[in-house]
């Protein structure tokens, strides 16, 4: 029986030895698989915000036009109508890609920032009934507070440490 004792030590320790390797490996490719999920997130929702801040802009920019806001350079509105159809079009092709990955709580405050861009852009568009400074302000104001909650739920969604609510919160006029 001593003889066996060896070899059946070598064959144990070879199994576990396999068994602890297959074991790593998987974890390694779990970790890679969730780390590359997370870049891809993290690129659909820059994409997004992108996209719905330059419809932001123009929407600004137009409104700026139109005497509704001072904090702009004002564009006309006919290039701003055009420029917004085009930039209309990139924010709803990259919201379907948040919807695609995101979680439910980011796609839920993505849909809330989609009302309020959709508010911005209905304003310059002449489709809003009673649009003046003062509505527009608000319209501006509902806008801030949607994309700070998608920066939010997309901050929490990635396990971006730190609190959101820390970093300053007072928005620049934009200027372009």
């Amino acid at each position: 029986m001593d003889p066996w004792l060896p070899l059946i030590g070598v064959a144990l320790g070879g199994v576990m030895s396999y068994g602890l390797t297959m074991l790593g490996d998987r974890q390694r490719h779990e970790r890679a698989t969730v780390s590359s999920w997370r870049e891809k997130k993290l690129a659909s929702y820059a994409e997004f915000l992108r996209d719905a801040k330059r419809v932001r802009v123009i929407s600004q920019r137009v409104a700026s036009e139109m005497g509704l806001e001072s904090n702009a350079a004002p564009l006309v509105r006919e290039d701003g109508l055009r420029l917004l159809a085009e930039t209309e079009t990139d924010r709803t092709l990259s919201f379907e890609v948040v919807c695609l990955l995101g979680s439910a709580e980011t796609v839920l405050a993505g849909r809330e920032l989609n009302r309020t861009v959709w508010a911005l852009e209905r304003s310059v568009r002449g489709l809003s009934s009673g649009a003046d400074a003062s509505t527009w302000a608000d319209a501006m104001e509902r806008y801030h507070r949607a994309i700070d909650n998608f920066n939010k739920c997309a901050r929490r969604d990635l396990g971006i440490g730190g609190s959101y609510e820390d970093r300053p919160t007072e928005h620049w006029p934009t200027v372009a």
